[in-house]
């Protein structure tokens, strides 16, 4: 199932960076029809995935990390009556134990049973596969290569993840996230490597949906015109500096009340790894000499994309602008007191 929302490099949709003058450029689809509120347009992605996966005689997996993402996902088909195959990764060394043990939690209050795949991503990183599959997917960063495997065990199923793709955030945020700074600016970002399994599905010919939450341009319109969001947006909500960060709490506690509240995990820790398997993986890649292209994330005003999807003629592209992401000059000496995240480039 395509994605409203696509990316790639110079026009083209799915393509790998072959050099750090590529330019990230996105695809966006306009709304095929008028947009109903945000559960009806996620009900309506459940029901195509349910269709499509009785039509193909593929079974439903979903990816399930312990966020509050992947759980509202599943809350979604659980409205459908609907039970998919619930996959959880458990990392070696308890790399992901925080997140884990939240979705397991919910998992159980709901009555839903699972799977637990145990993988050992520090082996994983010592083997000739890593650097293979880094060099030929054009992925540099750790979470992804890693769900390469769980991919690879269910390439004959219908995959289901609940990844955005997208992000709602106050502009640079991480060096500001100690502070509200409430005039500081949102912005709709698309980072790019957000998009490296989305294109990972089409180079493969997987079938299933990555990036749940921009599925459509109805979904997607739907959000971000939803009162909790635009209260956010409106800087009304305390605490918070990105959708993710704090806006999903208000979010989901609207439409799903019952959702159990997550501890807060902070960012650099996300991504269910621990601060320390992603200095080992980028140890790695350095000592590998593989390429690390320091990726960017497109920011766009967000006035600008909702104007588009209802219809305007804008080209997303040149009124977006380019930030780099984050990416340490060296890996074997963090200093994570002297962070600058986010730096402009364009």
């Amino acid at each position: 199932m395509d994605s409203a929302l696509k990316a790639g490099f110079n026009g083209k949709c799915f393509n790998i960076r072959k050099s750090p003058n590529d330019r990230f450029t996105v695809d966006l689809q306009k709304l095929h029809r008028p947009a109903g509120n945000w559960k009806e347009e996620a009900l309506n992605v459940v029901d195509q995935i349910i269709n499509q996966s009785k039509s193909s005689g593929r079974k439903i997996v979903l990816f399930f990390s312990g966020g509050k993402d992947c759980e509202a996902v599943l809350r979604l088909f659980l409205e459908r009556d609907q039970i998919p195959l619930i996959k959880i990764v458990r990392y070696a060394k308890d790399s992901n134990l925080k997140e884990l043990c939240q979705g397991i939690v919910s998992l159980d209050e709901l009555q839903v049973p699972y799977e637990i795949y145990d993988f050992d991503p520090y082996k994983f990183i010592e083997s000739e596969y890593f650097e293979t599959i880094t060099n030929r997917e054009g992925i540099s960063f750790p979470s992804y290569i890693f769900l390469s495997q769980f991919f690879e065990r269910h390439k004959d199923d219908f995959l289901v993840l609940g990844h955005e793709g997208f992000q709602i955030v106050k502009s640079r945020y991480y060096e500001f996230r100690e502070n509200e700074y409430p005039s500081t600016p949102w912005n709709f970002c698309i980072p790019e490597k957000g998009q490296y399994l989305n294109a990972y599905f089409h180079r493969h010919e997987l079938t299933g949906v990555v990036n749940f939450f921009s599925h459509t341009s109805e979904l997607l319109y739907a959000y971000l015109n939803d009162d909790v969001i635009q209260k956010m947006i409106s800087n009304e909500l305390t605490g918070c500096w990105q959708s993710g960060f704090g806006g999903a709490e208000f979010f989901y506690k609207k439409w799903f009340p019952n959702m159990r509240a997550r501890k807060k995990i902070d960012v650099i820790g996300s991504n269910c790894q621990s601060f320390d398997l992603i200095i080992r993986s980028f140890q790695k890649l350095n000592t590998q000499k593989i390429n690390l292209t320091q990726t960017v994330t497109k920011q766009i005003p967000i006035k600008t994309v909702v104007g588009y999807l209802a219809g305007e003629n804008v080209n997303l592209n040149e009124l977006g602008i380019d930030v780099l992401d984050w990416r340490h000059p060296d890996p074997f000496n963090f200093d994570t007191s002297k962070w600058k995240i986010y730096q402009e480039i364009g």
